[in-house]
């Protein structure tokens, strides 16, 4: 199971991010991820909604007022569709592979 980064509202305008309320309204969607070891996998993505601000929280970006907003860093696991998530590890193999085929 995938969930968010945060489990609280980052949103700076939040009346629930300055409480530190617990984001509690979920939705679920299987989802693949693909690995360097286990090839594909399934798995259940987890996004996390805020109901004050209606920010939509996912594993590496939140979504408010149609604006996606990455999380700083480089995660372990990018989101790349609706359903597809990609180990880092990958796809620093795939770049490895690009570069050593040039």
């Amino acid at each position: 199971t995938i969930y968010p980064v945060q489990c609280c509202c980052i949103n700076p305008v939040c009346e629930h991010a300055m409480r530190q309320l617990l984001l509690k309204k979920e939705q679920q969607r299987c989802a693949v991820v693909f690995t360097v070891a286990d090839g594909a996998c399934l798995a259940w993505s987890v996004h996390l909604y805020c109901t004050e601000c209606k920010t939509n929280y996912h594993n590496n970006y939140s979504v408010c007022g149609g604006v996606q907003t990455y999380f700083g860093g480089v995660p372990d696991l990018i989101q790349v569709g609706e359903h597809q998530l990609i180990k880092t590890a990958l796809i620093n193999t795939w770049v490895d592979l690009m570069l050593t085929a040039w």
